[in-house]
């Protein structure tokens, strides 16, 4: 599979598999009970840390904007959270912490999510309420037979593949393969759009001797 083709590639990473899955190996009998108290720990910590930076405050002083310098971003001239400091891209975690009075010894893979979560805190988030708009409207109704040529935004080849397979759902568009979370976003705002057009012109009285709209074609 393509990279680009996977759903929600933010959150479906290869570095948090066993943050997603092991809770469900675990439940299902697959994961040891030994392996499982390991996994139990290092998300432990991670949240640990995760929270641990998001409630230390930085004050500037002149070792902190050293540190700052050399990384070529710009000093602090007020206090900022260290979790805050840690979204500036030239900034690592390492760099952080040299700040921080007391740091606990944690492991590569711990500090690899730590990091991860916090830099990428704001996209993550967007992407998660993504999926939950998506899967609110996974038994959206969607019209067939249908043309989805005109609709802007779409590729080539998901135009071609909803007009030839016509799903009759938002949920079934999105597991058709090579439609992306971000057609099934399109389609989603297209129809809800085009829904609320259809409904206001039905809602609407017919000027005297003209007789009402019908509904648009194809939709």
């Amino acid at each position: 599979m393509f990279t680009s083709r996977s759903e929600y590639r933010l959150i479906l990473r290869q570095d948090n598999a066993d943050l997603r899955l092991r809770d469900k190996g675990y439940a299902s009998g697959l994961v040891p009970e030994d392996v499982y108290r390991q996994f139990a720990e290092k998300r432990q910590q991670i949240e640990a840390e995760i929270g641990r930076l998001s409630s230390i405050r930085v004050t500037p002083s002149e070792a902190v904007n050293a540190v700052l310098g050399e990384r070529e971003t710009h000093a602090l001239t007020q206090p900022a959270l260290a979790s805050e400091l840690l979204k500036r891209p030239q900034l690592s975690y390492a760099d952080v912490v040299q700040m921080l009075r007391e740091t606990p010894i944690l492991s590569d893979a711990v500090i690899e999510q730590v990091e991860i979560h916090l830099k990428y805190e704001g996209y993550i988030r967007r992407q998660m309420e993504q999926v939950a708009r998506v899967e609110q409207y996974e038994d959206m109704p969607l019209p067939t037979p249908f043309d989805y040529w005109p609709i802007p935004g779409l590729s080539h080849e998901i135009r071609e593949k909803l007009t030839q397979l016509q799903p009759a759902t938002l949920g079934q568009a999105g597991r058709i393969a090579g439609v992306t979370p971000a057609a099934v976003a399109i389609l989603m705002v297209y129809f809800q759009k085009h829904r609320i057009h259809r409904e206001q012109d039905s809602s609407s009285p017919a000027p005297s001797g003209q007789p009402a709209s019908g509904p648009v074609s194809g939709l």
